[in-house]
């Protein structure tokens, strides 16, 4: 589906109040929305833990302005059993004493992917393991840890203009940092990374043996099927683990753009030397929540995901278990309008932006949405500013 202009604009007020709150929010807790790059996962889940007590369970939406609103509300999750609210209450942080607490079955997770598009119904989900996970930040630097070795593995390929953050995590995770070896990107194809310069890269350095890729580049481009499988080939034949990272999945303005499926190219391989990551963050505005999921085709690395979690953390709070099962447990049709609403709420202030800089009278300005824009823009800044101009046609390419 390609979403279309809102029939009603007039609701948009009630975000900015949203916004409004919010900001004063980020303005009081910014020392705890910051993550803390040479521990992510231990702060990952103390922030959670401070963020539910004193917001989330009031009823503030936990969307932090990227999405503007969320799927899911504290209240939500404590229309819950008795158990849950109990749960929530006292919100226990030591959940192994408590054998009632609620659990993510695997098949019910994966069913929520296959049903979210994140994996194909055709592929053998008895060959995939799903371990939850405080967001992305902390699936990567926890992916990190396991599967890194001294001899074998302790380099790790980035493509050239990817998350800076994660690159700082990557060299600075605290049981043993890796070598990042920055990899060309095209930017005639979005930044995408050049296989070439990977080849180039893998020969130089032997011990570098992990690639980290995002979905969606920084820039707005999406790896097609192809592209994907090539990678994917390069990395079984050289023995590389695959990071993709799929933060922004079900996002995507171009239906014929639409996120790779990971688990079918690598089914289709042999190849299970690989970590899909999703979260709930940006496709359903639940960052403060801190919910998310890897799909991975190492059962063994599974496991060992699952222990180095309670290792590093010590335990696993009732907050972000419950919203993660609140979340798989909504009904499909629902998430779905709720990301078609989200998709014409970031469509609409796309061409907004692009306004503001080539002027409203910008070819690149959706026509249905002049109208609108026009309103919310003042006089003095409808010409946009001069000699700027945006490179998202670039990015719908893809």
């Amino acid at each position: 589906m390609h979403p279309t202009i809102p029939a009603d604009t007039s609701s948009r007020g009630k975000y900015d109040l949203g916004l409004e709150r919010l900001s004063k929010l980020i303005l009081a807790e910014k020392t705890n929305l910051i993550p803390h790059i040479y521990s992510l996962p231990k702060h990952d889940s103390d922030r959670s833990d401070k963020l539910w007590r004193k917001y989330t369970r009031s009823g503030i939406f936990m969307s932090n302005g990227g999405v503007g609103k969320s799927f899911l509300s504290g209240a939500d999750v404590r229309e819950g059993s008795a158990i849950i609210r109990r749960n929530l209450d006292e919100y226990n942080l030591y959940r192994s004493d408590r054998p009632e607490s609620t659990a993510l079955p695997q098949d019910k997770v994966k069913q929520f992917l296959i049903d979210d598009g994140l994996i194909s119904a055709a592929s053998d989900r008895e060959k995939i393991s799903i371990e939850f996970s405080l967001g992305s930040h902390e699936a990567f630097t926890r992916l990190l840890r396991c599967i890194r070795d001294e001899e074998k593995n302790k380099g790790l390929f980035y493509p050239v203009g990817g998350y800076g953050l994660l690159v700082r995590a990557a060299a600075t995770v605290e049981t043993g940092k890796y070598d990042v070896c920055l990899v060309q990107a095209d930017r005639e194809r979005g930044e995408k990374i050049l296989l070439s310069s990977l080849e180039k890269e893998a020969a130089r350095h032997p011990h570098a043996k992990t690639l980290y890729l995002e979905s969606k580049t920084m820039c707005g481009a999406i790896y097609s099927r192809d592209e994907l499988s090539d990678i994917v080939e390069f990395c079984k034949k050289k023995n590389v683990f695959l990071i993709l990272d799929s933060a922004h999945a079900n996002m995507e303005f171009d239906p014929k753009n639409k996120f790779p499926d990971l688990v079918s190219i690598c089914q289709e391989h042999d190849y299970n030397q690989y970590a899909e990551i999703f979260t709930g963050s940006k496709t359903y505005g639940l960052e403060r929540g801190r919910v998310g999921f890897i799909i991975l085709g190492d059962k063994g690395l599974a496991v060992r995901l699952y222990k180095e979690f309670f290792k590093m953390i010590g335990s696993m709070s009732d907050g972000p278990i419950e919203l993660a099962s609140a979340l798989i447990s909504s009904r499909p049709e629902e998430r779905q309008r709720f990301r078609d609403e989200r998709l014409q709420y970031h469509e609409y202030n796309m061409n907004l932006l692009i306004a503001y800089v080539e002027g409203i009278e910008s070819l690149n300005v959706d026509p249905r949405m002049k109208k609108e824009i026009k309103k919310e823009i003042p006089p003095e800044y409808q010409n946009g500013v001069e000699g700027m101009k945006l490179i998202h046609e670039l990015m719908r390419r893809g």
